[in-house]
């Protein structure tokens, strides 16, 4: 395995866990630097908001909660390992939220926005990456016509 091959990889299996971790620690941080009264259960509604928004794509996705899956192997098209929209998008809510709400409040939404609104800020993303594939395959098949 050359160099590329081992950094294709890397990238490729970290794709998800970076776009959430970055949105994770910043929407924290903005909750950190708000001006916000900082306590330990303040912390854990956080915790507990971004949990909360796992247990909602959960049942959203599976329909209950006690059903057996397989792993999926998915193809992963590589503008969509990027996550500007999910990543950027993600935080500018919490953002947007730390501006107009206060209290458990603020740390509860912001928590289930770190992992609801990213996750369907990803499918977007997916979905855009499927068009411009499928738009690049047309263009392929348009200017390869002599």
């Amino acid at each position: 395995m050359n160099t590329f091959e081992r950094l294709r990889e890397k990238i490729t299996k970290e794709s998800h866990a970076y776009g959430y971790t970055l949105t994770v620690w910043a929407s924290g941080a903005l909750l950190l630097t708000g001006g916000f009264e900082i306590h330990h259960l303040k912390v854990l509604t956080y915790v507990f908001g971004a949990v909360f928004g796992f247990f909602l794509l959960a049942i959203i996705a599976f329909q209950k909660l006690l059903a057996e899956i397989e792993p999926m192997d998915n193809k992963l098209i590589v503008v969509s390992m990027v996550h500007l929209l999910a990543a950027i998008g993600t935080v500018y809510i919490s953002h947007i939220l730390t501006f107009f709400l206060s209290g458990y409040m603020v740390f509860f939404l912001v928590g289930v926005n770190a992992t609801f609104t990213f996750n369907v800020l990803l499918l977007i993303e997916d979905f855009f990456s499927e068009f411009l594939l499928y738009i690049e395959s047309r263009m392929v098949k348009l200017f390869s016509r002599k």
